[in-house]
């Protein structure tokens, strides 16, 4: 069953890229694929009303931190779910006032990655068609 929320995939591999687009396309989501942080910028201020955004590199240059902030900027009440593969605890940065957020371990894998996800749309519009 189609979602009504449009996920931004965030990551510059195209094979995790791929791998994010099945297991969002098996929860019935629609999604849009950001190679660079210019890109995801560039797309949520398109469509920041429809957008839950998932840098999946917390480790990306730039960093996934300085993405999210700059995307509450635009949009902010944009969920935002940071997913790494790095160990330890991450935590704000100090002085940032961040939107809805949640960082996971990854690899993104199925139920545990949709559960995130839907835990943060549904009430940012994540009901079903």
């Amino acid at each position: 069953m189609r979602k009504s929320t449009t996920i931004l995939v965030v990551e510059p591999d195209r094979r995790v890229q791929y791998s994010v687009q099945l297991v969002l396309e098996r929860a019935g989501y629609a999604y849009i694929a950001a190679e660079s942080l210019h890109d995801a910028l560039e797309t949520t201020r398109r469509h920041s009303a429809t957008l839950v955004v998932i840098p999946i590199d917390y480790m990306m240059p730039g960093g996934g931190w300085v993405l999210s902030s700059q995307m509450w900027e635009i949009a902010p009440e944009m969920p935002i779910v940071l997913v790494t593969e790095a160990e330890g605890k991450f935590s704000v940065p100090p002085g940032m006032k961040p939107g809805p957020y949640e960082v996971v371990a990854g690899p993104v894998i199925g139920d545990e990655f949709i559960a995130v996800v839907e835990r943060l749309v549904g009430p940012y519009g994540g009901r079903r068609e």
